[in-house]
């Protein structure tokens, strides 16, 4: 097996955290924002190149919603009782890659997702109606700690 290429994951990183910026920069008025499907296309990514590169390196620290945008009680059913900030991102990067994600939706019209509910498979994690934003800072949170686990293993 190869060794992972710290330096493209940074990159891969960074340049993701771009792509949603930008594309939050150049929305035109009165234009149909699909900012938050980008984001969770963004999230698998995100969490799936942590996962390869850092994931051991995460705190194992409880979660706090001060620090990481969700608390233990957003959740519903986690293995083991770990709240650790890696077990939560393993397993929302799990739910996500296995298709494992609901929110509301419109059929004839795009709008922005409210709540966000997550499940892994084997009942490693059950999440429902998680605000948005919560998750969404809980995602850019894992993002910025792994680069800078990153730039310092550089």
């Amino acid at each position: 097996m190869t060794k992972k290429d710290n330096e493209q994951a940074r990159m891969f990183i960074e340049r993701t955290i771009s792509i949603l910026q930008q594309y939050e920069n150049n929305l035109k008025d009165g234009e149909q924002s699909y900012s938050h499907t980008l984001f969770i296309n963004a999230c698998v990514g995100l969490l799936m190149v942590t996962r390869e590169t850092i994931l051991n390196d995460l705190p194992q620290s409880q979660i706090n919603k001060q620090d990481w945008g969700i608390e233990p009680s957003d959740i519903k059913h986690i293995e083991n009782n770990d709240f650790s900030v890696a077990k939560i991102a393993l397993e929302i990067r799990n739910s996500i890659a296995h298709y494992n994600f609901s929110f509301e939706y419109n059929d004839s019209k795009s709008v922005p997702i409210d709540k966000i509910s997550f499940r892994s498979d084997f009942n490693k994690i059950e999440v429902e109606d998680l605000d948005f934003y919560s998750f969404k800072r809980f995602v850019l949170k894992i993002a910025d700690k792994a680069l800078k686990i990153l730039n310092e293993e550089s």
